[in-house]
């Protein structure tokens, strides 16, 4: 437990000091693409005329390969859309194509925080899954030097908690109604370490975590950890690894 959590603050610390140039918050999240964290999203949505194409690698339990490729579109200076398609390789290729959508109804700093809603909906070989969601972001205070010990250097920390229907559809059309919540800290580079925990009965509580590296403004890398949880139902936690690039205007 205790290599765990220094491994996790080491992680944390290197995201904050290290320095690029660029930024990362417009990463698609995996599945039922939407800017956001690993695989949950945030109230944020892609500036209004831009788009982000992002593809990742995971190896999971039972040795399946999964290729998560999705394309982010800002349709509005409000609104988003995403879609996405998979390939999961077991001796069998399987493909999930999805479809996402998402409107922030209200943002910082013009209010006091941010709120988005949201819809992502997820076709697969055996079952179809939806879901609905509204998520809040607040951005915190960041301690003083002093207090931590670490130069932050102007990194931000901001929080997420959101509320997540979920609805598969593979004959018995079970469903649940759960809360998530995550948080990222960036530098003013754009370096950003990210994590997110959401509650499911579907197996395993789904978490994740990773490390966002902008190598040019055009391109950020992205390598962490994820337990699929609800999305997949995967149940091991496994490396994931990822880049995404901004298109900037395709029009």
């Amino acid at each position: 437990m205790r290599l765990r959590v220094g491994m996790l603050t080491a992680v944390v610390v290197v995201a904050l000091v290290a320095a690029a140039a660029g930024t990362s918050w417009c990463f698609p999240t995996r599945f039922g693409p939407a800017t956001g964290l690993v695989d949950l999203p945030t109230s944020d949505c892609i500036e209004q005329g831009m788009a982000e194409l992002a593809l990742d690698y995971t190896k999971v339990e039972g040795g399946e390969k999964i290729w998560p490729a999705r394309i982010l579109f800002g349709v509005s200076d409000s609104a988003e859309l995403g879609i996405g398609y998979a390939t999961i390789q077991d001796g069998e290729s399987e493909h999930i194509t999805s479809f996402a959508g998402k409107v922030t109804v209200l943002r910082e700093p013009e209010a006091g925080f941010g709120l988005g809603v949201g819809i992502a909906m997820l076709n697969g070989k055996s079952d179809d899954l939806l879901n609905v969601y509204a998520v809040v972001s607040k951005q915190l205070p960041m301690p003083a030097p002093a207090t931590t010990g670490v130069a932050l250097g102007g990194a931000r920390l901001r929080t997420h908690a959101g509320l997540m229907f979920t609805r598969v559809s593979d004959g018995s059309s079970d469903h649940e109604l759960k809360p998530f919540v995550g948080f990222d800290v960036a530098n003013p580079g754009g370096t950003a370490f990210v994590a997110e925990y959401k509650w499911t009965k579907f197996g395993d509580d789904h978490i994740a975590a990773a490390i966002r590296y902008p190598v040019t403004p055009q391109v950020t890398v992205q390598a962490g950890v994820a337990r699929a949880g609800t999305t997949l139902g995967q149940n091991d936690y496994r490396f994931i690894l990822g880049l995404s690039y901004n298109l900037g205007s395709p029009m």
